[in-house]
Formats: C-alpha cells, structure tokens, sequence
C-alpha cells in the first residue's frame, strides 16, 4: 500500500510541476520518497520500489543524485536477474558521472563491462560504454587512449544485426563527437562513414532516423 501511495504522491508532484514549472515546493516529493524508503525498510527491495526511488531522486538535485548513488549499491546487492542488474549497474555508472565522480565512474564502468561481456550476448557490450558523459570522465582522468582502445575492440567485434543497430550507433556517434573534440578530423571521418553504414542497414530495413538511448540485453 506504501509503494501505491508513494507513486501516487509522486505522480501528483509530476503533475504540479507540470503546470507549475517555477515552484520549488518539493513536499509531495519528499514525502514520496519516505515513502518508498518505509517500503523498502519493511519489505525489502523490489523492482517497482527500486526504479520508483531512482526517479524520485532524480528531481533532488546533487542531493538526491548522492542518495540515488547509495541506493543503487544496495540494489545490486540483491539477488537481481540479468537485465534488472544491467539497468542497476548501468544507472550507477551514469550517476557517478552526473556526479562527477571520474575516476570511480571509469572504475565502475570497467567493473559493469566484465560484467557485461561474461554474461550478455555482444549485442550488449556497446551499451555499457556509449554514453557521452560517462566518456568524458575518462577524458577527465586522461583515459581516453584506454576508451578507444575498448571502442574499437568492441565495435570491430559486433555483427551488424538489426538488434544491436541502435547500441551500434549510439556508440559510433559517441566515438566520432569525442575525436572532432579532439581535433582528430581523419579519425572521427572514418567513424562518419561508420555511422552511415548502419543508417543504410536501417534504411534498408524501411527504417528512418538516427538512434537515441540503449537497448538492454535480450
């Protein structure tokens, strides 16, 4: 009853918030996010009350971004299935690096990858490495050789099949953004032509359009 009742105050928050963009009135969501903490004291963690509080927290600020850190770590803890552990373990890289935590997000994301690569199909793998900001932490901590390294790598080693087209791109566009930041214009035209490789496969497919956000294992 907890858990309905905190989505339900959460929701209500969504919604003024909606209509009232300028209001920082946040007691509906802190009163939310008790709510779901409560449930979890008493029942434990569960997939409905795990992703409830990763967006609650989401609206808090650097504040909540730390409490989302932590109860992440929790979660993973827990006797998790495959795809819910890649979501947790992904979320937790992304918040590291919204934090700017660099080194422990590279740290982190090297731990997710082994992970990855040991118990995901390849179609996977692009995933846990394409996002943008969790790549500019490597930059940060001059690991970007180390980056690319694990970019071509893993690239070079996908079948170019119609489920792991939008992981594919998402992580080409990432490597071609980062070697036109770098000035490396010879590098990022190869990865160009890359990318447009796998927009003809879309295309072909009766497809449109480039790729956005990443595709959890089957």
């Amino acid at each position: 009853m907890t858990i309905n009742a905190a989505r339900s105050l959460f929701d209500e928050y969504c919604h003024f918030k909606e209509i009232n963009p300028l209001n920082t009135d946040e007691t509906l969501l802190l009163t939310a996010r008790d709510q779901v903490l409560t449930d979890i004291a008493l029942n434990g963690y569960t997939k409905e009350a795990a992703r409830l509080i990763h967006r609650i927290l989401s609206f808090l600020g650097d504040a909540g971004l730390q409490e989302r850190e932590q109860q992440l770590r929790l979660y993973l803890r827990e006797p998790l299935e495959r795809d819910e552990r890649f979501w947790a373990h992904w979320e937790l890289v992304d918040t590291l690096a919204l934090l700017k935590k660099c080194k422990e997000t590279v740290a982190e994301q090297l731990m997710f990858l082994h992970w990855t690569k040991a118990n995901c199909e390849p179609k996977a793998w692009p995933a846990v490495m394409f996002d943008g900001t969790q790549a500019h932490c490597w930059a940060c901590v001059n690991r970007m050789t180390e980056w690319f390294d694990l970019y071509y790598d893993i690239i070079n080693s996908i079948e170019s099949t119609e489920d792991s087209r939008k992981n594919r791109a998402s992580y080409i566009r990432t490597a071609g953004e980062h070697l036109v930041f770098h000035n490396k214009m010879d590098e990022a035209m190869k990865e160009s032509e890359r990318l447009m490789k796998v927009v003809d496969e879309s295309a072909q497919c009766g497809q449109s359009g480039l790729f956005f956000g990443w595709a959890p294992p089957q």
